[in-house]
């Protein structure tokens, strides 16, 4: 027995479309089979290897000095690690939500400073300027 529908089947359009076996997954995304790689599976592993050494690929790109030493797999410099050495390390912690935003440098939130920000700042109180504005007359 055969089933009809009435209507279209929905399935994922990648144009150009995928190589090498790829599946579609969603607009423009290609779902590679083993032995291939690239936005459209164009890229064949096989071809990185040669004299008994075959080349790692890192699709996404190790960043900050970070080395590609395997199939996605990036070996990162000491101040910085991720998947892709993307996020700096700070050997101490930065304190009071404070955010390492490059190695060993913190970034504070406000009311806070210091390499680590972990002193507080001191707020004291301001007097209120008040001005009065008004038109000034030449005086002749």
């Amino acid at each position: 027995m055969v089933l009809t529908f009435p209507y279209p089947v929905c399935a994922a359009m990648c144009d150009p479309l995928c190589l090498n076996g790829g599946s579609c997954t969603k607009p423009g995304v290609c779902l590679c089979p083993h032995g291939f790689y690239g936005a459209r599976c164009q890229n064949d592993i096989t071809e990185l290897c040669g004299d008994d050494f075959c080349a790692a690929v890192c699709l996404q790109e190790c960043k900050n000095g970070g080395e590609c030493i395997g199939p996605n797999t990036c070996h990162c410099p000491p101040q910085w690690e991720g998947i892709q050495c993307q996020t700096p390390v700070c050997k101490q912690k930065c304190l009071f939500g404070g955010k390492c935003v490059s190695p060993n440098v913190c970034s504070c939130r406000p009311g806070y400073t210091g390499v680590l920000c972990g002193k507080k700042v001191q707020v004291t109180a301001v007097s209120r300027c008040h001005y009065r504005c008004g038109n000034l007359e030449a005086i002749a």
